[in-house]
């Protein structure tokens, strides 16, 4: 599949690090201009500098995903720089484990104004220019707590919930436009930012059939295989990448 996205253009929300970061990399691989964001800039500034030093074509910008107008300026800044957009990959996400009786109003809020809220607005701003490519593509980044989910993540898994039904929306009302829309549901995936303790790590491995947890770059290639032409009749689906854990 190498060079499959030769001259096509993604943004990568989340992009400084973890799965963001492998999938920007593994996008650029395949020939893809790439545009990360998150809020990080010292992330994002390494992130680049590492990909620079690949030979890889990623460039950064500074963008809460919960802002419209840092979405707007995301977008322009892509659209400037490489005349266009025909991947958008919503992966930035919040996270606050808080039990269902404690949540606030602000944590709703800010939840899903990143989780669900980001990728609506940045699917809105990119939607003109995604309905003038030959390729375009969506990916949201759900997660398999929507189907095994416990305590305290009341929040997190009510909004991934959420975004595989704006998913399936997306798919039905773009479709003709030539646009697909799919999600990907990761598992556990050993990166620094999902850190947990030592023997949470070995419980997460015994109850995965797989023994063990995903590499972020297992997780980007089942989103470059989504966004390539290898996968153009699949739309509005939801690929798990989870070890097995879910079953």
């Amino acid at each position: 599949m190498e060079q499959d996205l030769d001259a096509r253009t993604a943004i990568v929300t989340g992009g400084g690090r973890g799965i963001g970061q492998a999938t920007a990399e593994a996008l650029a691989t395949r020939g893809a201009n790439v545009v990360i964001c998150g809020r990080s800039t010292d992330a994002l500034d390494k992130a680049q500098s590492e990909a620079r030093d690949a030979g890889l074509n990623i460039v950064s910008q500074p963008c809460d995903v919960s802002s419209p107008e840092d979405i707007a300026e995301l977008v322009g800044v892509t659209v400037e720089a490489f005349g266009g957009i025909d991947i958008v990959v919503n992966n930035a996400a919040f996270i606050q484990m808080t039990p269902l009786d404690q949540v606030s109003v602000e944590e709703f809020d800010q939840t899903f104004a990143v989780n669900v809220r980001g990728p609506m607005l940045l699917a809105q701003a990119a939607l003109p220019h995604l309905k003038r490519s030959a390729g375009a593509s969506i990916v949201n980044i759900s997660s398999v707590a929507v189907a095994m989910g416990g305590q305290t993540m009341a929040l997190y898994r009510a909004s991934k919930l959420a975004l595989l039904g704006l998913t399936k929306v997306m798919a039905k009302e773009w479709g003709a436009d030539g646009i697909r829309v799919n999600s990907v549901m990761p598992g556990k995936v050993d990166t620094a930012d999902a850190a947990i303790e030592p023997e949470m790590v070995e419980l997460a491995k015994l109850a995965t059939p797989l023994g063990r947890l995903a590499e972020p770059g297992e997780i980007a290639d089942a989103i470059c295989y989504l966004v390539s032409d290898h996968a153009s009749y699949i739309t509005g689906a939801t690929l798990t990448v989870d070890g097995g854990v879910s079953f």
